[in-house]
């Protein structure tokens, strides 16, 4: 396999998680560097409402809208392949702020115990979040119910390019 067709694989493979996830819920990844803030999410179009979740302690949200389309993001474009969309300025992120979100179509959040928790797919138990280390990545993903005891609904992998302590769990990281 030629490295044009195992990139489309690899692009073709994130856009269906994107779109469908694991049990039918929408994520993608929202980030920011001294370039702004910019979104990949299928299915985005502007003007839409996202909430984006932040999985590392202090866990927090904030709501943002998604804007113009951009060519490039360089806060995502070395893991991912377009389209990418700007993010309006939200209370709570700064303009020069480092991150990497996990992105949602807007749903109600809330913090229960230090954690964000939302409803997502239309039943109960509320939907959580989580991040955690692999080899060279971080394994970001979305439960029903309680991480690792609930039902893993969505998972995306960041490459970091550099050696880690691993902690996810087999769950996590499949």
């Amino acid at each position: 396999m030629t490295d044009g067709m195992r990139r489309l694989l690899v692009f073709a493979l994130l856009a269906l998680a994107a779109v469908r996830g694991e049990a039918g819920v929408r994520a993608g990844f929202a980030g920011s560097d001294s370039n702004g803030a910019c979104v990949r999410l299928a299915g985005a179009v502007e003007g839409d409402e996202l909430t984006l979740v932040f999985p590392l302690p202090p866990q927090k949200f904030v709501t943002v809208r998604v804007g113009r389309p951009l060519e490039t993001c360089t806060a995502l474009d070395s893991n991912l392949d377009g389209p990418f969309f700007a993010l309006s300025p939200s209370t709570g992120l700064a303009d020069d702020d480092l991150w990497l979100a996990i992105a949602v179509p807007g749903a109600p959040a809330a913090i229960e115990d230090g954690k964000v928790v939302m409803e997502l797919d239309g039943k109960p138990p509320r939907e959580s979040f989580r991040v955690c280390p692999s080899m060279e990545g971080l394994h970001y993903t979305i439960w029903s119910g309680p991480p690792l005891t609930g039902t893993r609904l969505w998972h995306d992998y960041w490459y970091l390019g550099y050696d880690v302590d691993p902690t996810c769990t087999e769950a996590e990281a499949q």
